[in-house]
């Protein structure tokens, strides 16, 4: 009987134990099945396929073109996650492995009209066609879509991009392409009708990217303002630049000082940039430390008042940056980040200089007078990293600091010494006017000494 009763309770213990088993396995295979259903919700079908959709579509009208590395947006279009998809023919196909990296996208028109750049996901690509995901965006619940493209960028290459390398010492990070469209979504759901239309744009056909170096003072390091800015010309004779929009890519950096030589400078996470600027805007430096002066600038300024507000506060742009602000038409000032470098370490301690680094800067948007016509376009422009240098000549504070302090000390000690030394100042002027006497008296036996002779012979 005690067997029996033995036996029964492990059969229990296993009928619980594969229960257990089957219940797990089950919610396994429910948890594979509802992932494996999500990502085909997300799949995404054939760029032929889409294309093909619309009854004007022709494939031959998009040939395979060899050299021919531009981007071409050919359609728009929206999923029903509200998602919005970019069509791009690509003519020298999958040559270079060429893929579009981000667009310049408006969502209203007229007085309202306002760039982002967004970053671009490949979906699929079929010869000289591609299909790319528009990141970080939502389609907005409306009946009326509007969606004004200005530009598309693909990264800069350096085998198909030489003759830009360097440009103005700077270096190009994407090459933007003209897109000049306008789309209108009306309608929701499987009835949506789309208009596309061209739009005016700008062109930024050169450009240079830097920044001035303003000291703040010191106050225990040297404390500057770093003033960035972006000089450019267009493909229009602007008059009078009114607003302008500029997005650019920051990220803090340390730059670590052992025994006073440079170590490997180390950068934080990178974060996206935009400014808004009009003619109104103004921009400064703090100038609030020792030996620390304070400057106002506008931030939309003709190119010759940018150089001849600088020469005017006693600042001296480098002659090679001179020379590459020469066919520049204006000046936007468009952002001020800090720099402190701290006092050279002596012995084994490191000290830090910190500081921001600006890049990727490009021009979204301008609104500016041309022969008596106001315009408020679009800009197609590459994005372009500056040499990461001062533009300007700037001046050593803690050198001048340390001159300051060792002369100031050198005075307050000869002061002290005069004020210690009074008591014997009588006593030491009646020695050396005893010396001045008994050297006078020196002087003139020399020379009446000869004299004396001839007259002992007489």
């Amino acid at each position: 009987m005690k067997s029996k009763k033995k036996q029964s309770i492990f059969n229990k213990i296993n009928f619980i134990y594969f229960f257990v088993i089957f219940i797990c396995l089950f919610c396994f295979l429910s948890f594979t099945s509802n992932v494996s259903t999500h990502a085909e919700e997300n799949e995404y079908s054939d760029v032929l396929e889409d294309l093909y959709l619309s009854e004007d579509f022709d494939k031959e009208d998009f040939p395979y073109i060899a050299n021919n590395y531009s981007l071409q947006v050919i359609q728009l279009a929206e999923t029903l996650e509200n998602e919005l998809l970019i069509y791009v023919y690509q003519p020298c196909g999958d040559d270079e492995n060429i893929i579009a990296s981000s667009i310049n996208l408006a969502i209203e028109s007229n007085s309202n009209l306002s760039f982002k750049n967004y970053k671009l996901q490949l979906l699929d690509s079929n010869n000289v066609f591609y299909k790319y995901l528009v990141l970080d965006f939502n389609v907005i619940v409306s009946n009326i879509r509007y969606y004004e493209i200005s530009s598309i960028y693909r990264p800069y290459n350096k085998v198909i991009d030489y003759e830009a390398d360097k440009v103005n010492d700077n270096e190009i990070d994407e090459v933007a392409y003209k897109v000049a469209k306008a789309y209108t979504f009306i309608g929701t759901g499987d009835n949506i009708a789309i208009t596309c239309q061209d739009v005016e744009t700008v062109e930024i056909t050169s450009k240079y990217v830097g920044f001035i170096r303003y000291s703040n003072g010191f106050n225990l390091y040297q404390d500057s303002c770093d003033s960035h800015y972006v000089a450019f010309k267009t493909n229009y004779d602007i008059d009078k630049l009114m607003e302008a929009d500029v997005y650019y890519v920051y990220r803090s950096f340390e730059t670590p000082y052992y025994m006073g030589i440079e170590k490997t400078t180390t950068y934080g996470k990178s974060h996206d940039g935009y400014v808004y600027l009009t003619d109104e805007d103004t921009g400064s430096n703090p100038g609030d430390a020792l030996f620390g002066q304070k400057y106002i600038w506008d931030r939309i300024v003709s190119k010759d008042d940018f150089i001849s507000d600088l020469e005017e506060n006693g600042i001296t742009l480098s002659s090679n940056v001179e020379e590459q602000l020469t066919d520049k038409q204006w000046v936007l000032r468009f952002l001020e980040t800090d720099y402190i470098k701290p006092v050279p370490a002596i012995g084994f301690v490191t000290v830090t200089a910190k500081g921001t680094q600006v890049s990727e800067v490009t021009i979204l948007r301008l609104k500016f007078e041309s022969d008596g016509i106001v315009y408020n376009l679009g800009v197609v422009d590459n994005k372009q990293t500056g040499n990461g240098s001062p533009d300007n000549e700037t001046t050593d504070l803690i050198k001048t600091f340390l001159s300051s302090l060792i002369g100031i000390i050198t005075i307050v000690l000869v002061i002290l010494l005069v004020i210690v030394f009074i008591p014997y100042f009588p006593a030491i002027f009646s020695f050396i006017w005893k010396c001045i006497v008994n050297v006078s008296k020196g002087i003139c036996w020399v020379i009446t000494a000869p004299f004396s002779i001839f007259y002992d012979d007489d």
